[in-house]
């Protein structure tokens, strides 16, 4: 029994306050930058004693979540998004090898 659970601050402290805002952070992400920020949330849960990182997200956070399917090595062993398709140009879905449950 026990979960953790681990939510990385793509933004740095930058807060969207209303949604036009918020819509410009969300497409200034930079998702290579932050699949290999989860990654290292990743390492760092298992480092600390959990024994399996799955991701999960909705909309964006779900195209995050199979953007880490496509590059996951070692610490993520699953994901499940909640809509979200990353962008092929840089995460071919097709060639996941771990569970996904979307």
């Amino acid at each position: 029994a026990g979960y953790r659970c681990l939510v990385p601050d793509f933004y740095k402290g930058k807060l969207g306050l209303d949604v036009e805002e918020a819509s410009h952070l969300m497409g200034a992400l930079n998702f290579p930058e932050a699949v290999s920020e989860i990654k290292a949330a990743a390492t760092f849960l298992s480092d600390e004693g959990s024994r399996a990182c799955g991701v999960t997200g909705f909309c964006m956070g779900g195209a995050l979540s199979l953007a880490c399917a496509v590059k996951a090595e070692g610490d993520i062993v699953c994901a499940a998004p909640f809509y979200g398709v990353p962008n092929k140009a840089y995460f071919d879905c097709s060639t996941i090898k771990i569970p996904v449950q979307a």
